[in-house]
């Protein structure tokens, strides 16, 4: 039973960073690096890693979870 409590709080510590990440992102797109970059094209990358270490650790449905509810 312990074990279930680490992976729902695993989960939900990643959701609230996936949920960080992106609204950062999408507020950092608005300030330009020169013509063409955006500082949120180094932000949003941070999403993929967090996708995919709780893929390694948690696994495919895990990290599908915390795409869908760190993207609503």
């Amino acid at each position: 039973m312990e074990e279930r409590a680490i992976d729902n709080k695993t989960t939900f510590i990643a959701i609230i960073m996936m949920a960080l990440v992106v609204i950062l992102s999408n507020v950092l797109v608005q300030f330009y690096l020169g013509a063409f970059l955006t500082y949120g094209a180094f932000t949003y990358p941070i999403a993929f890693l967090i996708n995919d270490v709780v893929n390694k650790l948690e696994g495919p449905r895990r990290a599908r979870q915390v795409i869908f509810w760190g993207f609503v």
